[in-house]
C-alpha cells in the first residue's frame, strides 16, 4: 500500500516543514555572511586608499603652505633685496607646481563597493 502525504501524522509534517525552514534559513545566513564579508573587505580597502590620498594631498598642502610663508617673509622684508625676492618668487612657484603634481599624483579613490 503506497503512502499518501494525507496519512502523514501532523506532528510528521510540522517537523519536515521546520527541519526544510531551518536549511533554508542556515542557506539564507551563509550568502549573506558572504556579501556582508565581500562589502566589508571592499570598505576596508577603500578606506586605505583614502587614508593613503589624504596623507600625500596634506603633505602637499603642508609644503605649498610653508612655501608661501617663507614667499611672503622674503617679500615684506624690506632688507632683502630684489633679485632674492625674484628667486623667493621662483622657489615658491617650483614648490606650488610639485604640490599640484602630488595632488594628481594622489588622486582620490572611487567607490566600487
Amino acid at each position: 500500500m503506497k503512502r499518501r502525504i494525507s496519512n502523514i501524522p501532523f506532528e510528521q509534517a510540522f517537523g519536515v516543514i521546520l527541519i526544510a525552514l531551518s536549511i533554508a534559513t542556515v542557506a539564507f545566513v551563509a550568502v549573506q555572511t558572504a556579501r556582508l564579508s565581500n562589502v566589508t573587505e571592499c570598505q576596508a580597502g577603500y578606506n586605505e586608499a583614502y587614508g593613503k590620498a589624504i596623507l600625500a594631498r596634506s603633505v602637499a598642502a603642508r609644503n605649498e603652505r610653508q612655501a608661501q610663508r617663507k614667499l611672503w617673509t622674503t617679500v615684506l622684508n624690506p632688507q632683502i633685496p630684489v633679485d632674492e625676492k625674484r628667486a623667493a618668487f621662483d622657489v615658491y612657484l617650483q614648490t606650488l607646481d610639485e604640490a599640484d603634481r602630488a595632488r594628481e599624483a594622489a588622486a582620490l579613490p572611487t567607490r566600487r563597493c
